[in-house]
């Protein structure tokens, strides 16, 4: 009579578990698709290469930016922030912008030149970013200055880039 009610406890409360662990698997699944832009502009900034792939058919648009707020950055600028060749190379080659811009007007280009990622310009370069984009009078090559990045101001000089100052 006890193993009963003890296997019949077991098998409630494994149902039960199981009813859980299914409801909450929905409820993150629902919540990732609905909100897979910003996830995929995180999942680039911070190089999260396989998590990009894996929300790339939800529908993701490459060029858009995680939100609509000010802040919100695109997942191409997101990547070039952390230097991250192999995501940028993954939203190139699924038909993002090299020259997009952020909600706050920065490019990939651009941020690629303050932080002085050398690689992820040499890239994006490549792919015929905008060496002279201006934004607010501010240039890659101004903000590489600043930044004191010679190797970076001159790559970028050899890609004909100018000075607005």
């Amino acid at each position: 009579m006890k193993s009963k009610i003890v296997r019949a406890i077991s098998i409630r409360a494994a149902a039960f578990l199981v009813t859980l662990a299914v409801a909450l698997a929905i409820t993150f699944a629902g919540y990732i698709y609905s909100h897979r832009q910003a996830v995929v502009a995180e999942a680039a900034f911070r190089g999260y290469l396989f998590r990009m792939k894996a929300l790339y058919p939800l529908g993701v648009d490459v060029n858009a930016p995680g939100c609509p707020y000010r802040n919100c950055f695109n997942a191409m600028w997101g990547a070039a922030y952390g230097g991250y060749d192999d995501e940028i190379g993954f939203l190139l080659n699924h038909g993002a912008n090299v020259n997009g811009k952020t909600n706050f007007a920065s490019s990939a280009l651009m941020v690629a030149s303050y932080k002085g990622h050398e690689s992820t310009l040499r890239l994006l370069l490549s792919h015929g970013a905008d060496v002279n984009a201006n934004i607010d009078g501010d240039t890659a090559l101004t903000v590489a200055k600043e930044r004191s990045h010679p190797r970076i101001v001159e790559l970028l000089r050899q890609a004909g880039a100018t000075d607005t100052r």
